[in-house]
């Protein structure tokens, strides 16, 4: 699991910082950061929603 979810935050960083540089370039810094709230905002909303707030790991099934 740990090498999963590192290998995913470097596919994310590798793919984020050059769409956040061509955003800033060709838009702002301003309006990229406000993008990026707006994009943090939506995904809160989505899981906050979702069922996934009530996911429970195997260490907590009882048996």
């Amino acid at each position: 699991m740990n090498a999963t979810m590192r290998s995913l935050n470097r596919a994310a960083i590798v793919i984020g910082a050059p769409v956040g540089g061509v955003l800033a370039a060709w838009l702002g810094i301003r309006w990229t950061l406000w993008i990026a709230v707006v994009g943090l905002l939506i995904s809160a909303l989505v899981f906050t929603g979702s069922g996934f707030r009530h996911a429970r790991s195997g260490a907590d099934l009882p048996g």
